[in-house]
């Protein structure tokens, strides 16, 4: 039923969303001409729908945003084993708090967000190491390792 009024609602704003403000009501509003009874919720129990629910594609383009430009950005450093490691941690964060969106918030509680932020802030580090460090010189194979990895 969650799912259902969400789609209904994003159907009606699909480009830029109905407002994080006017979630709650319009969500309650949702639920009852779908199900029957105005169900209260924060979100949609789907991190991808309460998005689009609440800033539309744009919302779910900057979600998707953040989840991979660290990503891509991590592909073109470092060079040894700890860079390496560290792009491995990060896509298994990145993949998990993807994966956990699928029925509930990938980010959106206090404790989510500093775990996520944390996280993904150590694994950069470890793929960048310290900003007084030089950067080692890209291999070609180096590179295209990586990629097959991915």
């Amino acid at each position: 039923v969650m799912w259902k009024a969400g789609l209904e609602l994003v159907r009606g704003q699909p480009l830029i969303g109905i407002g994080a403000g006017n979630f709650r009501g319009s969500f309650a509003a949702a639920n009852e001409s779908v199900g029957g009874a105005p169900f209260d919720y924060t979100h949609a129990h789907n991190a991808l729908l309460t998005i689009s629910i609440r800033s539309g594609i744009v919302g779910l383009l900057s979600l998707f945003s953040l989840f991979m430009v660290p990503l891509f950005v991590s592909l073109r450093a470092g060079g040894d084993a700890v860079s390496d490691d560290g792009f491995a941690i990060l896509a298994a964060v990145q993949l998990v708090y993807l994966t956990s969106g699928a029925t509930g918030l990938a980010l959106g509680h206090d404790i989510q967000d500093a775990v996520y932020i944390t996280a993904t802030v150590f694994c950069l580090y470890l793929i960048f190491g310290p900003a007084t460090a030089s950067a080692p010189e890209k291999s070609p194979q180096h590179v295209a390792g990586m990629l097959e990895w991915a």
